[in-house]
């Protein structure tokens, strides 16, 4: 009974983690996508001059490439190799 006990609390643990970081990477997408969204409807509205606009720009690139850095990290994590089972 105690190693049921051992073993339901690290899959607990476990599912904690797993949640805890799908939270993180949403986190890690939504931020620069919600910035992404507001300089793009901004340079719609054209009301900037060209320096603006520019800064614009380069924020929207910089948030793309957040954006396909956590999708990156949260995918090397999902291909993380699983742990040889052992004997309990």
């Amino acid at each position: 009974l105690g190693a049921f006990d051992r073993v339901q609390t690290r899959l607990e643990q476990a599912l904690a983690h797993e949640r805890a970081f799908a939270a993180n990477v949403g986190h890690e997408i939504r931020t620069p996508l919600a910035a992404l969204r507001t300089d793009l409807e901004m340079l719609q509205l054209g009301i900037d001059d060209d320096s603006v606009r520019r800064e614009r720009l380069d924020r929207a690139v910089s948030a793309v490439d957040a954006i396909a850095g956590a999708l990156t990290s949260a995918g090397a994590v999902r291909q993380r190799a699983p742990r040889p089972p052992r004997s309990v």
